[in-house]
């Protein structure tokens, strides 16, 4: 501190000698440089603390720039109101001396104000509007004439003049005590330099009031001591402040790099660890899905080999044959649950509404189920609330589905006790039905640490239960994300060796009375006596399965291997009906369709109805067939039930009035019910 305050000392003597002997020759020069120094470093020290202070709402930095800039535009106009400069010669020297002191009550009561204040809320903003009116306002003041007199030629610097010095030295002398008191850590940082450069201040001010010539020594030591107080603010505070706000700025930045780093360095553990977590998981999964498959398929490949004795009984073959069935719909309930699953987790998975009859689905599900609990020695129970409407629209297969997976569990899972599962009617909103489903089991329950991942993919509760039971752990899973799909919420109730409960709740709109619904109908019994059929289809197989089906109802039928035969076939004969393939080698069912109908236009002929066979079951590939011209969609596997269906839908019989209104309204139910759900989507 004491070699700095040397320092100080050295550069203030020799400035004020160099400056001293200069003015003896050229005053007007003297006065210019050392105005404009200070004018410049004010400035300097305000746009520096106005821009440091963008980095840090500090307060007293504000109050620091604004003093300075206000200080600086009063100096600007001192200097350039000076006699001898010339630009503005109707002023006198009182002109001058009277902006001199008004720069003086600025600075000292803005210093004395902001060391006061400044941690006051209200302070910044008033603070410099203030600061700011004052100084444009006593010039004006001046410029009018409204401002007592500080200098008279001829008799010198009046008592308002010789006042005001000391009232700006005693303000910035309570200005350095208060910052001494409030800010001291901060000083002793800036090694004093505020409190010296406000020294220097209070120094200049005793040289103005003792100095009695404009020439003299006391009034250039004056204006030294007063620029060099800047020069020591502009060294000493701002750029010490202004480094302290990079360097805590930096150290900010830093900090925050470093927590970005440790978050990230825990989101990559922790996705990680959720990747491998996965990865297990569908390592069990295929693990899993590969035991589930090879079960059934076992039992095919078994029963097949044993159908080729010609010595077994005819029961033995209807036993067999029965095996075969159920193991076909085991891999068909494996697969479709893959695939609803994977459709879901894409987004692509939409909804079919249409007409269904909650008693049918309810009584297709016990049906299915009921010989399985009567093997087990369990009891299954269902119940349909009368309240519930006949007939609602919606996507009973997704519901059938639902139900099929949680009383199959069910089943699956009770040793002894019963399997119950209702149809309830919770209420109703409008032409709108709540539906509220529950299934109910006496089985083991639900061990409470797996109870979290019940709803996650390819998870089951324990190795052993999978052991004992079997499943692939799809099916509570799909099961709770159809139900979000129709808008539910699919819910669960346990305890572990008591049983569980599942239920959700559905907002169904209301169908006509009298609807069909192709999907849960039984069996049609009236089908069209004689009937020409063209099957195209690429896969021998799959063309065998179809021509016995088709020819045990007695009709006529005709295979093509390829698009390029259908179209040959359809040029030479006419049929009534055309089951066409849509994935095929070269020309697809599609393009086929599309020449087919090429031909009938050509020929004059009324269109066959054509009927899409395909593996896909995606909305995008009914909209493409539709497009291409097909009359009805199946998907594979095809089976008789499902194939006689589509054929008495195609050559339906007239029907009488009232079923005809009836349909009606289910398709206006129908197409209401889309516009809604677009709409709510």
């Amino acid at each position: 501190m004491r070699k700095k305050l040397l320092l100080h000392l050295a550069i203030l003597l020799f400035l004020s000698v160099a400056l001293c002997l200069g003015a003896q020759n050229n005053y007007l020069l003297f006065h210019s440089i050392v105005e404009f120094s200070s004018i410049v470093v004010f400035l300097f020290i305000g746009f520096l603390g106005f821009f440091a202070s963008r980095m840090t709402p500090e307060p007293f930095l504000i109050a620091l720039s604004c003093i300075y800039l206000c200080t600086a535009f009063l100096s600007t106009v001192h200097t350039l109101s000076y006699h001898g400069m010339g630009i503005l010669p109707w002023w006198t020297a009182n002109h001058s001396t009277q902006l001199w002191v008004l720069m003086r009550y600025v600075h000292g009561s803005g210093l004395l104000a902001a060391a006061l204040f400044s941690s006051l809320q209200w302070f910044r903003q008033r603070f410099c509007i203030t600061c700011i009116f004052v100084s444009l306002a006593g010039t004006a003041a001046i410029a009018f004439g409204f401002f007592p007199d500080c200098f008279i030629p001829g008799r010198g610097l009046t008592v308002f003049k010789i006042f005001s010095e000391y009232a700006a030295m005693a303000m910035i002398s309570a200005a350095i005590l208060v910052t001494l008191r409030n800010r001291c850590e901060e000083a002793k940082e800036n090694g004093y330099a505020l409190q010296w450069a406000l020294a220097c201040s209070v120094a200049s001010g005793f040289a103005f009031t003792i100095y009695d010539d404009v020439y003299g020594v006391w009034n250039m030591v004056g204006h030294i001591l007063y620029g060099y107080s800047a020069y020591i603010l502009l060294t000493g505070v701002l750029f010490g402040s202004s480094r302290k706000l990079m360097d805590l700025h930096y150290a900010e930045l830093n900090e925050k790099i470093r927590e970005m780093n440790r978050n990230l360095e825990h989101r990559v553990k922790e996705r990680t660890a959720e990747l491998e977590e996965a990865n297990r998981a569908k390592s069990v999964f295929l693990a899993t899905i590969s035991h589930e498959v090879r079960t059934p398929l076992n039992g095919i490949l078994g029963m097949a080999e044993y159908l080729k004795d010609d010595s077994i009984s005819p029961g033995e073959r209807r036993e067999y044959l029965d095996v075969i069935s159920r193991s076909g719909e085991s891999l068909l309930e494996i697969l479709n649950n893959v695939i609803d699953l994977s459709r879901i987790e894409s987004g692509t998975q939409e909804l079919d509404m249409a007409p269904f009859r909650p008693v049918e689905t309810a009584a297709e599900v016990e049906s299915r189920f009921r010989e399985r609990a009567e093997e087990k020695g369990i009891e299954l129970e269902t119940f349909v609330d009368p309240a519930v409407p006949p007939v609602l629209i919606g996507d009973g297969g997704r519901i059938r589905q639902v139900l099929v997976n949680l009383v199959g569990n069910g089943v699956k899972f009770t040793e002894k006790g019963k399997v119950s599962f209702a149809l309830e009617y919770a209420g109703r909103e409008e032409e709108h039905v709540y539906l509220k489903i529950r299934v109910r089991d006496t089985g083991i329950g639900i061990p409470e640490d797996a109870r979290s991942k019940l709803f996650t993919p390819f998870s089951q509760s324990d190795g052993s239960i999978r052991r004992r039971h079997g499943g692939t752990g799809l099916g509570v899973a799909l099961s709770s994300r159809i139900v979000a799909l129709m808008g539910g919420e699919l819910t669960f109730s346990t305890e572990e060796g008591k049983g569980t409960e599942f239920s959700f709740t559905l907002l169904l709109q209301e169908g006509g009375v009298g609807l069909k619904n192709d999907a849960s109908c039984p069996e049609p019994s009236a089908m069209p006596q004689e009937l020409s059929v063209l099957i195209v289809e690429d896969n021998p197989v799959n063309r065998m399965i179809l021509e016995n089906q088709l020819q045990r109802e007695g009709w006529t039928v005709k295979s093509a291997e390829s698009a390029m035969d259908a179209a040959s076939a359809v040029s030479a004969e006419k049929f009534d009906l055309v089951f066409m393939d849509l994935e095929m080698p070269g020309m697809d069912g599609y393009q086929a369709t599309v020449e087919i109908r090429r031909i009938e236009r050509e020929a004059g002929r009324s269109p066959v109805p054509v009927v899409a066979l395909t593996a896909h079951e995606g909305e995008e590939f009914r909209k493409k067939a539709e497009e291409a011209g097909m009359a009805y969609f199946i998907t594979k596997p095809v089976g008789r039930r499902k194939l006689l269906r589509c054929v008495s839908s195609l050559f339906r019989k007239e029907m009488g009035d009232e079923e005809k209104a009836d349909e009606e309204q289910g398709k206006t139910k129908i197409g209401e019910q889309d516009t809604e759900r677009k709409r709510r989507k």
